[in-house]
């Protein structure tokens, strides 16, 4: 458990910028240091390596951006001690972040029994039940009932002992308004600055097999 932390990542040495008077490169303008307080973090593990219960909670800042977690979750290890295999099993997973100049957060919220099974070794198996996940933004941002949904059929994820990696995964998304790209970024809203303006909403699919060749299948649909 910790509270009170306080942590700042100095920033990275700014480039220099050529054509400074004299023909002498000019430092450009230091990026920031990041700057985070963790008002709480605590993380509670009951049971054993066979079967345990996790439970992570967290608030933190992180340069002017609020952000809580709350997870909690049930793991348990199955197989062979050569070819362990991971069971964990997610109860809850909600996150909420609020951006500098907003005054209510961001709300992720992943559906519960989600489960991923992970199988260890000299090759790598992932595989994840089918599952969906909210984004739900501020009141002054959306409109009442605007949220992205995300949609996934299982997800199958392998590498070999040689290396040979496949990824497959499927799903569908809706409610997508490019419009929130704005709020996201409010320092330099993108869209603002190009002089656009939108009120569409977006929904589409994905089918994706990556392997040893690529299969990929998108598309995107106007709803309003």
């Amino acid at each position: 458990r910790s509270a009170g932390l306080h942590i700042e990542l100095p920033a990275a040495r700014p480039a220099q910028a050529a054509g400074a008077k004299g023909g002498q490169a000019s430092p450009r303008q230091a990026p920031s240091a990041t700057v985070i307080d963790v008002q709480k973090l605590d993380a509670q593990v009951q049971g054993n390596l066979a079967a345990a219960a996790l439970v992570i909670e967290g608030d933190l800042t992180a340069n002017g951006t609020h952000a809580v977690l709350a997870t909690r979750a049930q793991m348990a290890q199955t197989g062979a001690s050569g070819a362990p295999v991971w069971n964990i099993t997610l109860q809850q997973l909600a996150a909420a972040a609020t951006l500098p100049q907003q005054k209510q957060p961001w709300r992720l919220q992943v559906g519960e029994g989600l489960e991923v099974s992970a199988q260890t070794g000299p090759a790598l198996r992932i595989t994840t039940t089918a599952g969906q996940a909210t984004l739900t933004p501020p009141a002054g941002v959306a409109r009442p009932g605007e949220a992205l949904a995300l949609r996934w059929e299982p997800v199958h994820f392998s590498q070999a002992a040689e290396g040979a990696t496949r990824i497959q995964s499927r799903g569908q998304l809706s409610g997508l308004v490019p419009a929130w790209i704005d709020a996201l970024v409010p320092a330099q809203p993108p869209l603002e600055a190009a002089g656009i303006q939108s009120s569409l909403v977006l929904s589409g699919d994905w089918d994706i097999d990556m392997g040893e060749a690529l299969r990929l299948q998108a598309s995107i649909r106007r709803d309003s």
